[in-house]
């Protein structure tokens, strides 16, 4: 089969500039942090700004660490979220229970690292999809960090053997994704790298869609 043009998260939107930046942008997903950082937002901010601008065909992501059921479950309520991302240290049992009871898809993220495998294989009948993350100094993701690219391949594969899709997340920038694209994983996942000053541009955002673009073009001959 040959390679697909992978999908777009667009992650960390932290505010009404950057939900109207991701609704005009080509992203098929709008990721929103509900935990401890930089850009951590509040739900009611969040559902007030999807109300003056309405993301339509993407699917608003809503991304947690260890966060106790109840606030999950009452998150994704409140702001209508369909994607669930566990970005901590949420054992397979706790994914399948958020799943059954918010009836949304759940993404795990991993680290990369010596048992990512192993851990793809555990969470793979609990989860919808995965997100492999470089993990800086005990850190949950977040730090704009990449890792070893030469591993995606590998990842891809233990996607597939799945049959779920498989996100690479981490350091991916507009000046280095044809690197990573080189590797046809099925989805990017962006935050930091569409960031001057800890806020979206719509600069980046246009150099990123520009390679995504060409990327798509290439594929298609």
């Amino acid at each position: 089969m040959p390679p697909q043009t992978p999908m777009f998260k667009m992650c960390g939107l932290h505010s009404e500039n950057d939900v109207r930046l991701s609704a005009s942008s080509s992203a098929d997903f709008a990721g929103f942090v509900f935990a401890p950082g930089k850009r951590e937002v509040e739900p009611g901010a969040v559902r007030e700004w999807l109300q003056v601008h309405p993301l339509h065909d993407k699917k608003v992501t809503a991304l947690f660490v260890n966060a106790p059921v109840r606030r999950v479950i009452a998150t994704v309520e409140e702001i209508q979220a369909d994607v669930i991302q566990l970005h901590g240290e949420e054992p397979p049992e706790e994914a399948a229970i958020i799943r059954h009871r918010t009836g949304k898809n759940v993404w795990k993220a991993l680290p990369h690292g010596e048992y990512t495998h192993q851990q793809i294989d555990a969470y793979a009948d609990y989860v919808d999809g995965f997100i492999i993350d470089a993990k800086v100094n005990g850190r949950f993701g977040g730090a704009g960090a990449s890792f070893a690219w030469e591993h995606v391949p590998g990842y891809i594969k233990a996607g597939k053997a799945h049959r779920l899709p498989l996100f690479i997340a981490g350091g991916v920038r507009p000046e280095n994704v044809e690197d990573l694209l080189a590797y046809h994983p099925a989805g990017i996942d962006i935050s930091s790298g569409l960031e001057k000053d800890g806020i979206k541009d719509a600069g980046l955002l246009e150099q990123l869609e520009k390679r995504l673009n060409s990327y798509a073009a290439d594929i298609s001959r």
